[in-house]
C-alpha cells in the first residue's frame, strides 16, 4: 500500500525528466537506424571493384547489386506506410529493422553475385519501409512543432553524416578486414537498434489507412523491370554495339514497358485512393523540385557508384586512398544544406535549386576538362569533387522540403512518397544506363585501337571486363591489348559517364528553372496546390 502511495505521489519533474529519457532514447534509436541506411548507400560503391576477384562479378552485376536496392526501396514504400498505419508504426518499423539486420547477414554471406542482388533486392525491401516508417515514427513521437523540427533536423544530420562517410568507412573496412563486414556491420548494429525502440517507442496506428493497391505497383514494377533488364542485358544478346533501336528485342522491350506505364497512368487516374497522384504535378513548384531530384540522379548519386572504378582502375590508386579521394565528394554534399536553407529564405527555393544543379554541372566540368588533358588531381578531380558535391548540398533537403510545403497539408504525405519513388526509380535506370554508357565507351576505344577485332565479340567481353575492373580479363580477350592501353580505354569510357552528368545537370537546371517560373492555373482553388 505505501509502495503505491509512493508512486501516486511522484513529483511532476521526476514524470517529466523520465518522459524526456525516453524522447531522446527514441530518437537516438531512430538515428542508429537512419545511420544503418545511409552507410549502406554510400559504403557499398567502394567494395564493388573487388566484388569482381572475389565473387566473380560482371558489370551487369554490379549494376544488379546496386539497382536491386533501390529499386526495392522503391516498390515498398506505397505498401510500408499503409500497413504501418493499419498495423502500428512501432511494430512495422521494428519488423523492417529486423528484417534489414536480416537481409544484411545474408548479403555479407553470399557466395555468388545472384545470390547477393537478391539479398540486396530484399535489403532494399527492408530498408524503404524502414525509411517510410521512420518518418511516420518521429511524427507521431514528436508532435509539438519545435520539438518536431530538433528530432527532424537530428535525424536528417546523421542520416546525411553516414552518407558522407559511407565511402571512408567501406574503405577501412576493406583495407583492415574484408568486402563482407561492410554489409555484416548492419547485422550488429540492428540488434540494440531494435531493443532500443521496443523500450522507447510509443505504438501509433493512423486514424484512417489508405488502401493497398497492389496491382498498381505490380504494373509499375513490372516496367521499372523491362526498362532495366533492356539496358543490362541488352548489349549482351547478340548486338555488342548496342545501336539497332528497331531490332525486335528493342521494340518488345519499348512497347511492353509503355503498355504496362499506361496501363498504370489509366489506373491512377480512375482508382479511389491511387498510389499517385498525378494532378499533384500540376502545381509548378512541386514539378520544378521533382526535376531538380530528377537532374540529382541523373548525375551526382549515380556517378559515386562508377568513380571508385576510375579511382582504382584509371588513376590506379589503392583503395583507402580512393575511400578518402570520394569522401570529398560526398561530404560537402552533407556539410552544405544549412547554406541551401538559408539562402532559400532569401532568395526561394526556384532560385536555389536551378542554381546548385548548375553548381554541380560546373564541378562535373572540371572533372572533365580533368579527365580530357590528364591533369593532376588537386587541379581537377578534388576540386571538381567538392564543386559537385556542394552544389548538390545546397539543394538535397531543400528539394524534400519543397515537395511538401508546395502542396496543401492534406497531401503533404502523397508528395513526399511520389518524390521518393521518382528519386529511387530514376536512380536504378540511370544506374544500369550509366553502366551500359561505360561499357559503350569502353569499347569504342577499343575498336580504334584493335581493328583486328572489329566483328566486336572480344571487343565487348574485353570492354565488359575493364568495366568491372578486370584488366587481366580484358588482356585475355584481346592479346594485343596492353595493360596501359586497357587503363586509356577505361579512362576513356569513364569521360562517356561524366558528359553525360554534365550534359544531364544544365538541362534538370534550366527545365527546373523554366517549371518553377510557370504561373499556376488556379490550381490552389481546385484543391490541388498552394503557390
Amino acid at each position: 500500500m505505501e509502495i503505491s502511495i509512493y508512486f501516486k505521489k511522484a513529483p511532476d519533474w521526476e514524470i517529466a525528466m523520465f518522459s524526456d529519457v525516453k524522447s531522446s532514447l527514441a530518437l537516438f534509436s531512430v538515428c542508429l537506424a537512419a545511420l544503418m541506411f545511409g552507410l549502406e548507400i554510400s559504403s557499398v560503391p567502394v567494395i564493388l571493384p573487388t566484388l569482381e576477384s572475389t565473387l566473380g562479378a560482371s558489370i551487369r552485376d554490379m549494376q544488379g547489386i546496386m539497382a536491386s536496392c533501390t529499386i526495392g526501396c522503391a516498390v515498398v514504400l506505397n505498401v510500408s506506410g499503409s500497413l504501418a498505419d493499419r498495423y502500428g508504426r512501432r511494430f512495422i518499423l521494428c519488423l523492417s529493422v529486423g528484417a534489414f539486420g536480416i537481409t544484411s547477414l545474408a548479403c555479407g554471406l553470399s557466395t555468388s553475385p545472384l545470390s547477393l542482388i537478391i539479398a540486396r533486392l530484399n535489403q532494399g525491401i527492408a530498408g524503404g519501409a524502414m525509411l517510410t516508417c521512420v518518418v511516420a515514427t518521429l511524427n507521431s513521437q514528436f508532435p509539438d512543432g519545435a520539438k518536431r523540427s530538433q528530432a527532424f533536423g537530428t535525424w536528417g544530420t546523421v542520416f546525411g553524416a553516414g552518407l558522407g562517410f559511407g565511402p571512408i568507412v567501406g574503405g577501412l573496412l576493406l583495407e583492415f578486414s574484408n568486402w563482407r563486414w561492410t554489409f555484416l556491420i548492419h547485422t550488429v548494429i540492428a540488434l540494440p537498434t531494435l531493443f532500443l525502440l521496443k523500450k522507447s517507442v510509443r505504438e501509433t496506428k493512423g486514424v484512417s489507412s489508405r488502401s493497398l493497391d497492389i496491382v498498381g505497383m505490380s504494373l509499375l514494377a513490372s516496367a521499372i523491370f523491362i526498362i532495366l533488364y533492356y539496358v543490362v542485358e541488352g548489349p549482351s544478346l547478340g548486338r555488342p554495339k548496342f545501336t539497332s533501336i528497331f531490332s525486335v528485342f528493342s521494340v518488345f522491350s519499348v512497347f511492353s514497358s509503355a503498355v504496362f506505364l499506361s496501363t498504370f497512368y489509366y489506373r491512377q487516374k480512375h482508382i479511389e485512393n491511387p498510389t499517385i497522384d498525378f494532378s499533384l504535378f500540376k502545381v509548378p513548384a512541386f514539378s520544378g523540385e521533382i526535376l531538380g531530384a530528377i537532374g540529382m540522379n541523373f548525375s551526382f548519386w549515380p556517378f559515386i557508384i562508377y568513380l571508385p572504378l576510375y579511382l582504382k582502375l584509371g588513376l590506379g590508386l589503392p583503395s583507402l586512398d580512393a575511400s578518402l579521394l570520394l569522401l570529398s565528394y560526398t561530404l560537402p554534399a552533407i556539410l552544405s544544406p544549412p547554406l541551401g536553407e538559408y539562402l532559400a529564405l532569401r532568395w526561394q527555393a526556384r532560385i536555389i535549386i536551378p542554381l546548385g544543379l548548375l553548381i554541380s554541372g560546373l564541378g562535373f566540368s572540371l572533372l572533365l576538362v580533368g579527365e580530357i588533358f590528364s591533369l593532376q588531381i588537386t587541379f581537377s578531380l578534388l576540386p571538381g569533387s567538392i564543386l559537385s558535391g556542394f552544389g548538390v548540398g545546397l539543394i538535397n533537403t531543400l528539394i524534400t522540403n519543397t515537395s511538401t510545403q508546395s502542396v496543401n497539408p492534406h497531401q503533404a504525405g502523397m508528395a513526399s512518397e511520389i518524390d521518393t519513388s521518382a528519386n529511387l526509380i530514376t536512380l536504378s535506370i540511370i544506374i544500369s544506363l550509366m553502366g551500359a554508357l561505360l561499357v559503350g565507351g569502353i569499347g569504342r576505344h577499343l575498336a580504334q585501337d584493335s581493328p583486328s577485332h572489329e566483328n566486336g565479340l572480344g571487343i565487348h567481353s574485353a570492354a565488359e571486363a575493364l568495366a568491372a575492373g578486370n584488366i587481366d580479363n580484358a588482356l585475355e580477350q584481346i592479346p594485343e591489348l596492353t595493360a596501359a592501353g586497357a587503363r586509356e580505354a577505361f579512362t576513356a569510357g569513364f569521360l562517356c559517364l561524366t558528359a553525360f552528368a554534365f550534359v544531364s545537370l544544365l538541362l534538370f537546371s534550366v527545365l527546373s528553372f523554366v517549371t518553377f517560373r510557370i504561373r499556376s492555373r488556379d490550381v490552389t482553388s481546385k484543391g490541388i496546390g498552394r503557390e
